[in-house]
């Protein structure tokens, strides 16, 4: 494993201890707003790539699928991510 999926294991913990469970695409987001705040990480990673190391990584779980909407297409899924521990204790 890089240092940069390290780094990135690091930032999506802190993120998802933070605010429980949240799709991909809210990661992504809490990832930008903590670059423009603290300046770290140095780069974002794509949708794609973030979604790689979720499901790599034994820490983190998702809890099944969401709908959302969108103006393109009526509705799709996605799916919803949270720390292992984190949805044991409930």
């Amino acid at each position: 494993m890089t240092s940069r999926h390290k780094q990135l294991k690091r930032y999506m913990k802190a993120i998802l201890e933070e605010n429980g469970p949240m799709t991909s695409r809210q990661i992504l987001d809490a990832l930008h707003e903590r670059r423009e705040k603290t300046r770290a990480p140095k780069s974002v990673p794509g949708v794609n790539q973030l979604a790689m190391v979720l499901r790599k990584h034994k820490e983190f779980t998702s809890t099944g699928e969401v709908k959302q909407a969108s103006e393109l297409s009526s509705r799709y899924t996605v799916q919803l991510w949270y720390l292992k521990g984190e949805q044991d204790e409930d």
